[in-house]
């Protein structure tokens, strides 16, 4: 199935990058996950008040003018894919997206999760999330660690419920 791609000179949408994530199908790239990515990254400089340059990755934005009183500009060519990886207490971890502050180093870091298929391996999912915040914390105590986690409905809930008052 073809997916349809973000306009070159846009910001991807939330509906656009959800959309590619429920319609990819092998997961064992990350492929299936980068729009939402470049979405949350765009969504932190735009609501969020974060510099693109502070972000990993880069989404396509840069400040033209004073990093004060500047606008933003969409460039193409400033994205980056890149993931940032935080030294943990027991080990490192690759994070999806982070926000490093110069001179206090990460103060965000998102792991962007979802799955597509069996609904059984989400307490595993649950679990392994935990584990992931409880290793960062270890390491950075005050580095705000977020999840956004998406599932794709079952077979079962896209079918429309029957009543018995029918």
């Amino acid at each position: 199935m073809a997916v349809s791609q973000a306009h070159p000179n846009s910001v991807r949408h939330r509906a656009e990058a959800l959309r590619h994530f429920a319609t990819f199908r092998g997961t064992q790239s990350q492929r299936h996950i980068k729009p939402l990515h470049e979405y949350v990254t765009a969504r932190l400089v735009l609501e969020g008040g974060f510099a693109p340059e502070d972000l990993l990755p880069r989404p396509p934005l840069r400040v033209t003018g004073g990093r004060r009183i500047g606008r933003l500009a969409y460039a193409h060519d400033r994205a980056t894919g890149a993931e940032a990886t935080i030294l943990g207490g027991l080990k490192t971890k690759n994070v999806d997206i982070v926000v490093i502050k110069e001179g206090i180093g990460p103060v965000l870091a998102i792991s962007c999760k979802g799955m597509t298929g069996a609904f059984r391996n989400l307490t595993n999912r649950l679990e392994e999330t935990i584990g992931e915040c409880t290793n960062i914390h270890i390491a950075i105590p005050c580095l705000y660690s977020a999840t956004y986690f998406s599932q794709e409905p079952t077979a079962r809930a896209r079918q429309p419920r029957r009543t018995m008052w029918r």
